[in-house]
């Protein structure tokens, strides 16, 4: 049985990473869709061939996130929901499996930040994308927990709270978006500290700076606010 999940498991990457891509180079976007849809109904199969397997798990999560995305491009919104909800359903069962690791809390908070969060701003659900934002605050709190160590679940927790800022600020929430903007500066000058040498770091507190908390205050006419702010960015 093992055998055979391994095999099953080559056919996922083969639809995953090599006939998915092919179509998206064709510009065929129901091709690597249907190449997504795939791949997780090979991942599937892993899984139920070997489930205390962690990667096929994570593998099955990965093809749903992917399938999610393709339908979200075609402004399916439901069959989207749907794909992110099995792909999040992949990634806690893994958790379930190995609550150590600390990468697949991560893997959550980059499916809710970078994907669920995007859906329901398409689909003009604010009150829901902050909820999105929260919960992946969450998620990279817990690989925070496990691994404190790590500049990159630090500088991802200080992004989750740049995402709430900018629904606080967009919203009209003043002070919340301040609050977070403040938790997020403080976040990301912590993962500098942890690696002060990689210039991602550095441009990241960079991009806080110019691309939300200054913008907000000029937004709020807070003119010298704003200034402060942009020249903070500059000296980042």
């Amino acid at each position: 049985i093992p055998d055979k999940a391994n095999y099953t498991n080559r056919l996922f990457l083969l639809e995953y990473a090599a006939i998915a891509p092919l179509y998206l180079k064709q510009n065929d976007a129901a091709g690597s869709r249907n190449a997504y849809i795939e791949s997780a109904a090979e991942a599937e199969k892993a899984v139920a061939l070997a489930p205390a397997t962690e990667v096929y798990r994570t593998n099955l999560a990965q093809a749903w996130e992917k399938t999610g995305d393709a339908w979200l491009d075609s402004h399916d919104f439901e069959k989207t929901e749907a794909a992110y909800q099995n792909s999040e359903k992949g990634l806690r069962a893994a958790i379930e499996l190995h609550p150590a690791d600390a990468d697949l809390y991560n893997r959550l908070f980059l499916l809710y930040y970078d994907h669920i969060a995007k859906l329901r701003l398409a689909r003009k659900d604010r009150k829901e994308t902050l909820v999105a934002y929260e919960e992946s605050a969450r998620d990279v709190q817990r690989a925070i927990d496990i691994d404190p160590k790590s500049p990159v679940y630090r500088s991802n927790l200080g992004y989750a709270h740049w995402g709430m800022a900018n629904m606080h600020g967009e919203d009209g929430h003043s002070a919340q978006a301040e609050s977070s903007f403040e938790t997020s500066v403080r976040l990301l000058r912590e993962s500098i500290q942890m690696d002060p040498k990689n210039p991602s770091r550095w441009n990241e507190l960079h991009n806080v700076y110019r691309d939300g908390w200054a913008p907000l205050m000029a937004k709020l006419e807070k003119a010298e606010d704003a200034l402060r702010l942009y020249r903070q960015g500059l000296d980042a």
